[in-house]
């Protein structure tokens, strides 16, 4: 069944258009005087919708913590179709019987336990809202060493989790933010002070000595190197487009899947880390 022509039904009576999508459906169903119970199995294949606005789909949004296009793309298997099984029962002499709220809610129900079983094993927590009221799903964090754009211990399981998740759903893109922190700019000084001492220090037959004959203090650099702001900027860049090669080069992720956030400095007692958001 081609979904397009109901569009102007599914307007109506479920809240959005159907732009794209075709549906094969198996219905098992029993009717009993005017007591009707069905099992409908639908296999929805290529869906697109256009999202009318409406209480019940907001609420939803809202209960998932979601976007309602993201949730529909948890459902989607690795070549975009979804399958839904829809409980149906109701009295057929009843005004008050509709199919669209069984669908609704098998929908609904479909969704909410995709966010259970399939995020919440990666770690998965609704990020906060930002300013429009919306959300983010954020899974666990991929950490760094204080510093470096080198992955801390853990971090490569964490990848790989998150390549498993995306492996088997073609339609979900993600958003890598990378992080620096407090602790980055004591380990970046650190490292300058370090590096810059390697290369003031004198050879051998060069470094002189005081009366008593013990070797003079080099006459450089007096405390620890200023790190700027653009040095922890570019710092938390390299980590987020380190998780994205890794992602590419490793798992085969298309690379148009994987979105780089704006660097950003953590005032806080945080983690070195990668975000990742849906």
């Amino acid at each position: 069944l081609n979904l397009p022509p109901l569009s102007v039904y599914s307007a109506r009576y479920l809240g959005y258009r159907l732009d794209t999508g075709e549906l094969d459906a198996i219905i098992d169903l029993k009717v009993v005087g005017t007591d009707l119970t069905a099992e409908a199995n639908l296999d929805i294949r290529q869906l697109t919708l256009d999202l009318e606005q409406n209480s019940e789909l907001e609420a939803l949004r809202k209960e998932l913590g979601i976007p309602i296009e993201t949730g529909l793309d948890l459902l989607r298997n690795a070549d975009g179709d979804i399958a839904l099984s829809v409980p149906i029962s109701g009295e057929l002499g009843n005004p008050q019987f509709d199919f669209s709220d069984a669908i609704n809610q098998a929908i609904g129900s479909a969704m909410k336990d995709a966010v259970l079983t399939i995020l919440f094993p990666l770690g998965a927590v609704i990020a906060a809202t930002d300013g429009s009221g919306s959300s983010n799903i954020m899974l666990d964090p991929v950490v760094f060493e204080a510093g470096s754009a080198e992955l801390a211990g853990g971090g490569k399981e964490l990848l790989a989790k998150a390549a498993e998740f995306l492996g088997g759903r073609t339609g979900i893109k993600i958003r890598l933010c990378g992080y620096a922190v407090p602790g980055d700019k004591d380990a970046l000084a650190s490292q300058a002070q370090a590096a810059g001492t390697a290369e003031a220090k004198p050879a051998e037959e060069d470094v002189e000595t005081t009366d008593e004959g013990a070797p003079a203090a080099p006459a450089t650099g007096v405390g620890a190197p200023e790190v700027s702001q653009t040095a922890l900027d570019n710092l938390a860049s390299e980590r987020a487009i380190r998780v994205k090669s890794l992602l590419v080069e490793d798992y085969g992720i298309d690379p148009k899947r994987l979105l780089l956030c704006r660097p950003r400095v953590d005032d806080g007692a945080a983690t070195p880390r990668v975000e990742i958001l849906l």
